[in-house]
């Protein structure tokens, strides 16, 4: 994962620095380097991040059928 993949990933789930840091066990610093390319992201926390966004798109499709479900449902009733 690169610099641009790695803050792009952290956009997507709604995390600041500072609140990845503390999720993924590292400095807001650390998390500043890593997007700005001065610091490798290490293979271990790409494969986190990696997870991370699989588990998003996961609960986003949950929710999109959930509300597909409830639109159904509204609709049936009129």
């Amino acid at each position: 994962m690169n610099a641009k993949q790695f803050r792009d990933a952290r956009h997507e789930l709604a995390h600041t620095q500072h609140s990845l840091g503390q999720f993924i066990g590292v400095t807001a610093r650390h998390i500043s380097r890593y997007e700005s390319g001065e610091q490798k992201v290490p293979q271990s926390k790409a494969i986190l991040m990696g997870m991370m966004l699989i588990k998003k798109s996961q609960q986003d499709r949950r929710h999109a059928r959930h509300i597909r479900k409830q639109k159904q449902k509204h609709a049936a009733k009129h």
